[in-house]
């Protein structure tokens, strides 16, 4: 008996470290790059005959709307568009649809330049309630995590917070790189033209604990488990800046986005490689309004169905790299901790810097 209890013993044992070396195997980055977190780079700036880029600075006088030319980890600057044309405007969205895009093309090669300091940004927007994100839509993160039936939305219940907001520690919270668009007017079921759109960078933070505990793998996927687990406190910090380029889909191509944990580099990818792009996923996201999507509170709706309001976040899903893997659930550090700092980084998009916050 003596002998049973000692081999069963050692296969347990050996069982467990299989188990632990597995995890640390799959925890592992899947890149060898570093980034210098303390001398960050300039921002390129998209060139005004391919994309306008507006960003929003809070001053003593008041929030000014700002046509930016150039941009770097210690200022902004650009076109003052509230001194310009002498108005109140609080949106980039209202001016773009105001004067339009050639008129403030010609404004941002020849206007005179204001300057601020990139302590001064805050939200180029203010945003629409609720948010819509697809799931799975980079084919290389859908490998990752094993799920083989292609894109899915769900609602991203939360409130956006800023480019260096903190983001509050969790279980087993998991970060993800996303270009996000907006329509710049109310997407209706009826519209047959192509929308407008902005794009931003976003962050999406997971409770990744949250998500396996509540997800139903036999209902359709994103309709179980996401509502709650992507829709914590401080879970989308987004960018400073607001990018309308002139045409949606050029610009799309000319995007890569990447994201860095503490310098190391975790994920990259060229926005292109999405499978979904924003004009589909708001067509799917209109024949599927009135899909059910629970949450520990009861049940939600992905959108409303007469029209997908101005200025919602779609996001577009994120490329491989993330933490999560079904062998490192269990363990704790595989996920991001309290001091942990994520760095991400957009093509014309500027920059994230979000610390994780002991809650505590």
């Amino acid at each position: 008996m003596r002998r049973i209890l000692t081999v069963c013993l050692a296969v347990l044992l050996i069982a467990v470290v299989a188990v632990v070396v597995a995890a640390a195997v799959v925890s592992g980055s899947i890149y060898d790059e570093q980034i210098d977190t303390a001398h960050p780079r300039d921002h390129l700036i998209a060139p005004a005959n391919f994309a306008l880029t507006f960003a929003r600075v809070a001053t003593a006088s008041g929030n000014r709307i700002i046509l930016v030319q150039a941009f770097d980890s210690a200022s902004i600057s650009g076109v003052d568009l509230n001194a310009r044309f002498d108005a109140a405007y609080d949106s980039p969205v209202a001016i773009y649809r105001r004067y339009g895009y050639a008129a403030l093309a010609a404004l941002a090669a020849t206007g005179p330049a204001s300057h601020f300091t990139t302590d001064s940004l805050i939200l180029p927007v203010d945003f629409a309630a609720a948010h819509i994100a697809a799931g799975t839509n980079f084919r290389a993160h859908a490998e990752e995590v094993m799920i083989e039936d292609g894109p899915f939305l769900f609602p991203k219940l939360v409130t956006p917070t800023g480019w260096d907001a903190d983001v509050p520690e969790m279980t087993r919270l998991d970060y993800e790189v996303e270009l996000c668009a907006i329509p710049l007017e109310d997407v209706a079921t009826a519209s047959r033209t192509r929308t407008t759109l902005g794009f931003l960078l976003c962050g999406d933070f997971t409770e990744r604990w949250t998500l396996i505990r509540d997800i139903d793998l036999d209902a359709p996927m994103g309709t179980t488990g996401f509502v709650d687990a992507k829709g914590q406190r401080g879970s989308l910090p987004v960018g400073s800046l607001l990018v309308i380029p002139r045409d949606a889909q050029s610009f799309i191509d000319e995007v890569d986005i990447e994201l860095y944990v503490n310098g190391e580099l975790r994920q990259r990818s060229a926005a292109s490689q999405m499978i979904w792009r924003p004009q589909q996923i708001l067509e799917v996201a209109l024949n599927q309004c009135a899909r059910t999507y629970h949450r520990a509170s009861g049940t939600v709706p992905l959108t409303d169905c007469s029209a997908i309001p101005a200025r919602t976040l779609i996001l577009t899903g994120t490329p491989a790299g993330v933490s999560f893997h079904v062998l490192n659930i269990w363990y704790p550090g595989a996920y991001l901790q309290p001091g942990d700092r994520v760095l991400s980084r957009g093509t014309y998009l500027g920059v994230l810097d979000n610390t994780i916050r002991s809650t505590r």
